[in-house]
């Protein structure tokens, strides 16, 4: 499923910053080219994926802690509709 149109999505592929974009349920729906070459990763590694399956828990949290403040920070985002 396409969010963006096809030139816009080059364009921001483009961009010089770093990013990834999540779609409501947290699956990753963009990546900039700039991300990619900083982590190595090809697009098709990452596009539809949850970012909790491409970042997992720490290993130095081993209570997971961590992810599960990550989570409902994003959920807070999602609902409160402000960063």
């Amino acid at each position: 499923m396409k969010l963006i149109s096809p030139d816009f999505q080059k364009l921001f592929e483009a961009s010089p910053g770093r990013y990834l974009v999540l779609g409501p349920d947290f699956t990753i729906v963009a990546i900039s080219d700039a991300y990619l070459k900083l982590t190595s990763t090809l697009r098709s590694q990452l596009l539809g994926r949850l970012i909790f399956d491409v970042f997992p828990t720490h290993l130095k949290d081993l209570d997971g802690h961590g992810s599960e403040a990550f989570k409902a920070s994003l959920n807070r985002v999602l609902q409160n509709r402000v960063p």
